[in-house]
């Protein structure tokens, strides 16, 4: 081992200075262009390792810690060709050119077989077109959404309002605050089951809305709700699932609407139906009876139960259907 060391440095050879002796400009420009170089060869080479070491997701890492060693490789050579005109270790240089050799023809290898994949990297012209055209699509969804939710928040008759999966409130419109009573600082994060009377609650009819919201795709209902204030409105609910690009659950949405003084319009109606001093019916449009009152029983003997959904046919005599 010794030997082999004393044989690298060994300067048993004539140095280059003897050749270049008889003209002192060629042996200086040769000395200052090797050291230019050597000098880039090693500043190139410490700026891209810097680069990569502090950007560890760099993409093809490895080819560029490559070219950080055959850049080095190659500064070596140049300060070597400097130092052999004075001292001439030759097998010294001969064997860092064998290193930058094997790692020049590695480097090139790793090159060629990524070239492929090289190929396909878009251009930095193109990376910024896509970056400007993605913040003008966000900027258009935020104008939209923005656009969307002033809309929502704008209407009053129907309580508009977001769920998550479990059911817990995440967004709150005005209508809401109007319809049931809470603000949306209030209500936020509770869950919507607040809203059901006690004796639906029994019933587990909050998580079944859901379940039936996300196997059919809506879930539209009407039934008694409570405001904050205790007080009781029947209401039309419809609940639909949000989902992501990807198809899976985020959330819901829910729209309720007060249905109370429609339906006290229609007992209202009804009772005055009911008092009005001929037999009246309502029929759908397939001829089944969807309302008689009080005279309809005196004048033709059925009681409701019997002719309701039943055809008005029944009522009218063999000879005259």
């Amino acid at each position: 081992m010794w030997a082999f060391f004393r044989a690298l440095f060994g300067t048993d050879f004539m140095p280059h200075l003897y050749c270049l002796r008889g003209d002192p400009g060629v042996l200086w420009l040769q000395v200052i262009s090797d050291l230019a170089i050597a000098l880039a060869y090693y500043a190139i080479p410490l700026v891209l390792f810097d680069v990569v070491r502090r950007r560890k997701e760099l993409l093809f890492r490895k080819i560029a810690l490559l070219f950080v060693l055959f850049i080095a490789a190659c500064g070596t050579t140049h300060l070597l060709a400097v130092w052999i005109i004075w001292f001439p270790m030759y097998r010294l240089e001969g064997v860092a050119k064998a290193v930058t050799a094997i790692l020049s023809v590695t480097t090139a290898i790793v090159l060629v077989r990524l070239l492929p994949m090289i190929r396909q990297l878009r251009s930095v012209a193109e990376l910024e077109a896509e970056i400007v055209e993605r913040r003008r699509a966000e900027d258009e969804s935020k104008i939209r959404e923005e656009r969307f939710r002033n809309f929502v928040d704008g209407v009053q008759d129907y309580a508009i309002y977001t769920l998550d999966t479990q059911g817990y409130i995440t967004g709150w419109n005005s209508g809401a605050e109007r319809i049931k009573g809470y603000s949306g600082e209030e209500i936020m994060g509770q869950h919507f089951s607040r809203f059901f009377p006690p004796r639906e609650l029994h019933q587990a009819t909050p998580d079944e809305t859901l379940r039936i919201a996300v196997e059919t795709g809506k879930f539209e209902g009407e039934g008694w709700r409570v405001r904050k204030d205790g007080s009781r409105f029947w209401a039309n609910v419809i609940i639909r699932p949000m989902r992501d690009s990807a198809g899976e659950l985020i959330g819901f949405s829910k729209i309720t609407r007060d249905l109370s003084a429609s339906r006290e319009m229609e007992a209202k109606f009804q009772a005055l139906l009911e008092a009005a001093p001929d037999a009246i019916l309502i029929v759908n449009p397939q001829g089944r009876i969807e309302f008689a009152n009080a005279q309809v029983e005196r004048l033709f003997g059925y009681s409701k139960a019997e002719v309701l959904g039943r055809s008005v046919d029944t009522l009218v005599p063999m000879h005259a259907r």
